[in-house]
């Protein structure tokens, strides 16, 4: 297995909330070497400004607005500065696809958080389907909640989902 440092996405633009607000209390309380971790984030996210704050890479997205397509570009674009990476990790629905594509790009494993109940009303029907799609796909799955992870594991039909609490 590679080793080298693990590579999270976030595509939050600027600053949000829930999710997002538990990744800045990560990024803040890291204590490990900074070349563990690298952020792909946009330039005017609060991930992407504790993270450089933090003496971590942060990687910069170079698109404008959350949107699929230029998220996609951002992630291809930056790839070659990921080729270390030995994991890609979504940390948030936004980012389920962009981490498995950009895993399959650099030959690397994924994995993502699950933040979200698979029928919550803050996804539109079609991120879900995307996201069901997405999350049958990654090599390894983290839920927020025990309640949450067992929606998971039946809606996937997977046993594997960590459950780690925010």
């Amino acid at each position: 297995m590679k080793t080298g440092p693990v590579c999270i996405i976030s595509t939050e633009q600027e600053t949000g909330s829930g999710a997002y607000i538990a990744l800045e209390h990560l990024l803040k309380a890291w204590q490990s070497d900074c070349r563990t971790l690298r952020i792909i984030a946009p330039i005017g996210s609060s991930a992407g400004a504790v993270a450089r704050n933090k003496g971590l890479d942060h990687i910069i997205m170079s698109n404008t607005s959350d949107k699929f397509l230029p998220n996609l570009l951002s992630c291809h674009k930056a790839r070659r500065k990921l080729e270390d990476c030995s994991i890609v990790h979504a940390w948030h629905s936004r980012g389920f696809e962009l981490s498995w594509l950009l895993s399959r790009e650099l030959g690397i494993p994924s994995s993502a958080t699950l933040h979200d109940h698979p029928d919550s009303s803050l996804l539109s029907n079609s991120r879900k389907i995307v996201l069901r799609w997405a999350a049958g796909k990654m090599d390894g799955l983290a839920c927020v909640s025990q309640s949450a992870g067992r929606c998971w594991q039946d809606r996937l039909g997977r046993n594997t989902i960590s459950v780690i609490h925010n």
